[in-house]
């Protein structure tokens, strides 16, 4: 004698056989052929069978089957979310969802996939209405979706309350966490935070999620752009400290930079213009540690930020040795100083770079 889940099987097997083409549907005689008491698991079984092999419409036809005998059976309306969602049809994938929902109101699992469901169909007031009665839960993954919610019908102010708390928690627990769990919520911390990235770019500029980044200890040291966007970021609010506008042979800059350091040897003003020299000249490790120094000397001083992210990028690419790599004509066009006034005071890698630059236009 066959047990039940057995005979199911067998008639699963029998009834999917014939299902080849894409509007091949089962044939349900083996199953009806069985006990009336196990129709609704093997049609269920059936849907589940065709789901996963990707016959979405004959699986679609079964579990209609399935449900007609067992409404409220919760897997078989989480199956008919599945098959709706694969099918296209978000509305039917809803209202599946739904039904798992109201039988399970406690599972944050199923409360976020109905979630992301209504997201993706742009019912945001939907999400919302799910989600704000349930706050007392606590949820980090149920408040994430509802800061996404929040953002897209703009309240990017009331998002940005949610997920700072949101991070900061799933930062203390990735501390915690062994390495079989770890991974799980990494995906959903690293999903919350750069949610609250975008929501802080939109509301601040893009610069200041580096700022955002910088005081959490999360900036990558050895980034020149991380240094860059934190400079962008501080200049927005800097005055100007600029002594002259043109530009400058290296030797004098430097020689400006000497001057106020005599005055204040911690001037960050005056280390700004020493590394520009050191940079431009291709003393590239000088030009860093001048940087640094002048960012640790006032930590509001975007040249120093903006320096040390030109130096830390060089030193990576090697910028001045493959600027190197440019040749030079042995005589340049005299209309070259018109259209580069600054050309003179270039030093050779610059010149050389630009050369390069322009070289393509010189026949037009």
């Amino acid at each position: 004698m066959f047990g039940r889940k057995s005979k199911i099987r067998k008639a699963v097997k029998r009834a999917i056989a014939g299902v080849e083409a894409e509007n091949d549907l089962a044939d349900y005689a083996p199953i009806e052929a069985l006990p009336p008491d196990m129709h609704a698991q093997a049609f269920g079984w059936t849907a589940l069978a065709l789901f996963d092999d990707e016959r979405y419409r004959p699986a679609h036809h079964s579990l209609e089957r399935a449900l007609a005998l067992a409404p409220d059976e919760v897997d078989l309306n989480e199956l008919a979310a599945q098959i709706a969602t694969e099918m296209g049809d978000i509305g039917e994938a809803i209202v599946a969802q739904q039904r798992v929902v109201a039988a399970r109101p406690r599972d944050m699992h199923r409360i976020a996939a109905l979630a992301d469901m209504m997201i993706s169909a742009e019912r945001i007031a939907d999400v919302i209405g799910l989600l704000q009665p349930l706050r007392h839960l606590e949820d980090p993954m149920l408040e994430a979706k509802l800061a996404e919610s929040l953002y897209l019908s703009g309240k990017h102010q009331q998002a940005l309350a949610i997920l700072d708390p949101i991070c900061a928690h799933y930062d203390s627990q990735l501390k915690q966490l062994s390495a079989a769990d770890w991974q799980a919520l990494k995906s959903r911390a690293d999903d919350a935070s750069r949610l609250r990235d975008s929501i802080y770019a939109e509301v601040h500029g893009h610069e200041a999620t580096i700022e955002l980044h910088a005081k959490e200890g999360k900036l990558d040291a050895s980034a020149g752009v991380n240094y860059k966007l934190l400079g962008a970021r501080l200049a927005v609010s800097s005055p100007r400290i600029a002594g002259v506008l043109e530009l400058e042979d290296p030797d004098t800059t430097e020689r400006r930079g000497r001057v106020v350091l005599t005055h204040d040897p911690q001037a960050a003003t005056g280390l700004v213009l020493v590394g520009i020299a050191q940079l431009r000249r291709g003393e590239v490790g000088e030009a860093r540690k001048t940087f640094e120094r002048a960012c640790e000397a006032d930590g509001r001083c975007f040249a120093a930020f903006l320096g040390l992210g030109a130096a830390l990028d060089c030193d990576k690419h090697h910028s001045h040795r493959r600027a190197l790599q440019f040749a030079l004509p042995a005589k340049l066009p005299s209309e070259l100083e018109r259209v580069v006034p600054d050309f003179g005071v270039l030093t050779d890698a610059e010149r050389r770079i630009v050369w390069a630059s322009v070289q393509p236009f010189a026949k037009l």
